[in-house]
């Protein structure tokens, strides 16, 4: 059985598979922190890792809407320097549509960006 885990100022917790992450509504938010030096120049190990994961969360998130599933899954990669606007948009209420600096350069030069 897979156990989501996350990252604790404490050190690492496996969450319990049956309540998962807590979601922000109906949101499930999957976050990926790098570091900023990946804004200067992103490998491209984690333009690959963007792609597939934000085509994976559509195929998921799909599913979950052919099921009438109210839940949906949104991915972000984060650096330091996006941590204030990403807290921002959540307690704006707007988390929906925020993309950080990392997230709009690693689909830079790609011919169509995931939604």
């Amino acid at each position: 059985m897979f156990a989501p885990i996350v990252a604790l100022a404490t050190g690492w917790k496996a969450l319990d598979w049956e309540t998962g992450p807590p979601p922000v509504g109906n949101l499930i938010l999957v976050v990926e922190i790098k570091g900023d030096e990946e804004l200067h120049e992103p490998s491209e190990e984690n333009r690959k890792k963007n792609e597939y994961a934000i085509a994976h969360f559509q195929r998921v998130n799909r599913h979950l809407e052919e099921e009438e599933n109210p839940i949906r899954y949104k991915f972000n990669f984060l650096t330091k320097r996006s941590f204030n606007k990403f807290f921002q948009s959540l307690r704006d209420g707007n988390i929906e549509k925020f993309r950080s600096e990392l997230d709009v350069k690693l689909t830079e030069g790609t011919w169509r960006y995931f939604v």
